[in-house]
């Protein structure tokens, strides 16, 4: 039954060698249900075979520009929309990229790109089309404290933060030749432990500007005042302590509700209250978190938290506090090709863009309707008279078919109905032929049809409805 809801003719995707009609479908009040329903969105997918460096996508951003970058373990990537410019250590000219392992990136208020590496901290000079590289030096002071750079986060202050394998640093950009000055290593936390004890795995600031750390130790609130740093951990006989302390991701959603995703475990944390609630994988529940380790998260132009995991994403619903989630699925392209999750990007435009470990970029775009296939049922008349379409008119009444040996088909907007139109060699009022290539609508309201009998005929206004075609000439 397709009643009132068919709206648009969107395309002619070809199926076993036919065409097949696809509309758009709007689901109408008395269909819908008071819980919400998963979409079905339709995933394109970028890979190695489409100039991808790799398809391991470790980190996403999009620039002021309008850019795509994605960090592979094998290059950095732009991305233009039709094409992909590759930067990598294989380029052997000097300013080159420095490391091909990129794990974070950020952009900078000249519109540089500053990228965390394995081999240290890069800068991409975008008008000088250049790389610069801070690298760790033991004897200098000033010099990051390590070359495994896992996250930078710039700031509108212009400072730079940079999370390492040993600590926290901080930084002020000076110039638009990506000049640092002024680096500060974090001393000491509040239980007495350095900073340097602790991988920094990502770097967040909040609305209030506070900064919050993702450590392989907890999660770090760095002090306004005194810049110790304030550890949340894991405690056994607290349920309203941190999940695990491996924390991966962290994100702040419009309600200004902070959400903490690490390697066993979602949460969402209540700062007044400073207490944690969790979410986990349930296989009893199929709305449950997807899967425990949470690798990234991001807000996609609906205002919909988006979680990407080891085995797939996970669409939070806030009013039901539940999860739509998506996985891999072989040959199915409302699903994903590859689960493993490494990171996430939406972008303005409803784009959501998914990086993955082993099947390159993901992407959809929230604002994308379900669709429904209106096919060939053999045996079912309220359905096309055949599977290949060569032609369609819709008007405010109907929705024309013109099949290849199937005549004419007429769907009703207000019903969702179906009307044949056949040849009959009885009938001078039906069909020359079942094979109509073209269909037109005239000022006067007839309806022109072109066909394989070597006639063109047409339809009164009057009689289109009828079962008959009115008149014809050769």
């Amino acid at each position: 039954m397709y009643a009132a809801f068919l709206h648009m003719l969107v395309g002619f995707p070809r199926i076993a060698g036919c065409f097949v009609l696809v509309l758009l479908l709007t689901l109408s009040p008395v269909l819908e249900t008071a819980m919400a329903q998963k979409k079905e969105y339709r995933f394109n997918y970028f890979t190695s075979d489409d100039g991808l460096s790799q398809n391991m996508v470790d980190c996403i951003l999009q620039d002021s520009r309008g850019f795509l970058w994605f960090g592979t373990w094998n290059g950095l990537n732009r991305f233009d929309g039709y094409d992909f410019k590759t930067f990598s250590t294989r380029d052997q000219e000097p300013g080159a990229l420095g490391n091909n392992f990129i794990f974070d990136m950020d952009e900078d208020s000249f519109g540089n790109l500053w990228i965390g590496t394995a081999g240290g901290l890069q800068v991409y000079l975008y008008e000088e089309d250049r790389f610069r590289q801070y690298l760790h030096h033991p004897e200098d002071q000033y010099s990051i404290s390590s070359d495994k750079v896992n996250s930078v986060l710039t700031d509108n202050e212009g400072a730079i933060w940079i999370g390492t394998d040993k600590g926290l640093n901080k930084a002020t950009i000076v110039s638009k030749r990506g000049e640092l000055e002024g680096m500060v290593h974090y001393p000491v936390s509040a239980d007495g432990n350095t900073v340097s004890d602790l991988i920094i795995q990502t770097v967040y600031k909040d609305q209030s500007d506070r900064i919050w750390l993702g450590t392989n130790n907890g999660l770090g609130l760095l002090g306004m005042a005194d810049n110790d740093i304030t550890l949340f951990t894991f405690q056994d006989e607290n349920e309203y302590s941190l999940s695990n302390d491996d924390v991966q991701v962290i994100m702040q959603d419009r309600e200004g509700v902070l959400w903490i995703g690490t390697n066993s475990g979602l949460n969402r944390f209540d700062y007044p209250t400073k207490r944690f609630f969790r979410y986990y994988h349930d296989l009893s529940d199929e709305n449950s978190l997807i899967h425990n380790s949470v690798q990234d998260i991001s807000i996609d132009s609906n205002g919909d938290l988006v979680f990407g995991t080891l085995g797939g994403i996970s669409v939070y619903v806030r009013e039901e506090d539940r999860f739509f989630n998506y996985t891999y699925k072989p040959q199915v392209n409302t699903e994903l090709n590859n689960e493993f999750v490494n990171s996430l990007l939406a972008d303005q435009d409803g784009n959501v863009w998914i990086g993955t470990d082993r099947g390159g970029i993901n992407q959809y775009n929230v604002h994308q309707n379900e669709f429904e296939y209106i096919v060939n049922v053999p045996g079912n008349e309220q359905s096309l008279n055949s599977p290949t379409v060569n032609s369609v008119w819709e008007d405010e009444e109907a929705l024309w078919v013109g099949n290849a040996g199937g005549g004419l088909n007429r769907i009703g907007l207000d019903n969702g109905q179906y009307m044949h139109f056949l040849e009959d060699a009885s009938d001078p009022y039906s069909l020359s032929n079942d094979f109509v290539t073209s269909i037109h609508r005239d000022v006067k309201g007839n309806l022109l049809l072109g066909t394989w009998g070597g006639r063109f005929e047409f339809a009164s206004p009057g009689r289109c409805d009828g079962g008959q075609i009115w008149s014809f000439y050769e």
